[in-house]
């Protein structure tokens, strides 16, 4: 049930974390050593791609072995960095970007290639990490205080924020946490969702436009949604919470924007209406995530045990 964009985001955000450190670590060291002050030029390269392995068992550990894993291997000696000037990118296979039905993200992505003796030709994609870092520097964060809403539904999950993640943002399971008929996703960017795409929320005959404002993979992502009252909006914000069992999940709704009555009366159906409409959409998505973990369709996250003296 992953989809193929969360592997995505998941390495964006990883090099994302990385120059947070990095920076902190720059501003906040007064040591002169060489290690320190090469800080500045630390950077990370990603390399991946889809193919079948075995396991093979070697005294204490487990070995990846196969023709796939060599390719991934000899990946790492390149000529990419020469070739492009890219000294932080994500190198993607052909054979993963197919596999995660991400073919859209070719357009965004540097072709190149790459031959080996006994393999041939390597057609790859090459993602600029550092034009991701950037783009993440400008980006307006936007998302709703809970000091601030109108209510806030708080569900906790036996799965990882990155698996939660998946279920609040495809439709099919958003429709069960919103109660909603159905919905669609529309005006996606080369095949991956981000800000100005949109939600189309079905209830009945009426359809609620959603559209995301800001996306922040694995930690939250607000909207800007009509309200019930025509002539109103609200942004909504889905917050992630990494906790011992799994992720927690706040759904916080903001307070209406618009004409002083239409707001009063917005929000007063959304705290008696839409509040409860939340909290018994998040335990049937609490409930479908249960039945999933017993059919083994999503991993269920151990309990994280402290030592008692």
């Amino acid at each position: 049930m992953v989809q193929g964009q969360t592997l995505l985001d998941m390495i964006e955000t990883t090099y994302i974390a990385f120059k947070k450190a990095l920076e902190n670590m720059v501003l906040n060291t007064t040591c002169s050593c060489n290690a320190c002050r090469n800080l500045p030029n630390l950077d990370l390269k990603f390399f991946v791609h889809f193919g079948e392995f075995v396991i093979q068992r070697l005294a204490s550990y487990d070995e990846l072995v196969g023709n796939d894993v060599n390719l991934l291997h000899r990946l790492v000696k390149n000529h990419i960095t020469e070739q492009t000037g890219l000294r932080a990118y994500a190198a993607y296979s052909a054979a993963t970007l197919e596999a995660l039905g991400a073919g859209g993200m070719y357009a965004e992505l540097i072709a190149h290639t790459e031959s080996y003796e006994h393999i041939g030709t390597v057609q790859i994609y090459v993602q600029d990490m550092v034009a991701v870092w950037k783009k993440k520097q400008d980006e307006l964060r936007i998302f709703v205080d809970p000091k601030e809403s109108v209510f806030v539904v708080e569900q906790d999950f036996p799965i990882s924020p990155s698996q939660l993640w998946d279920y609040i943002t495809k439709p099919e399971y958003r429709s069960i946490l919103q109660g909603s008929d159905s919905q669609k996703l529309i005006r996606v960017a080369n095949g991956r969702t981000s800000q100005g795409a949109t939600y189309h929320c079905a209830h009945g005959k009426r359809i609620f436009i959603q559209t995301i404002i800001d996306w922040q993979p694995f930690e939250y992502y607000t909207i800007e949604e009509e309200a019930g009252m025509p002539g109103a909006s609200f942004f909504f914000t889905y917050r992630l919470v990494p906790t011992p069992q799994g992720a927690r999940l706040l759904a916080i709704s903001g307070r209406s924007r618009g004409p002083l009555f239409l707001r009063q009366l917005n929000d007063l159906l959304a705290r008696f209406t839409a509040a409860r409409l939340y909290a018994s959409g998040a335990l049937a998505l609490y409930q479908r995530i249960l039945d999933d973990i017993a059919a083994e369709k999503a991993l269920q996250i151990s309990p994280t045990r402290t030592n008692e003296t």
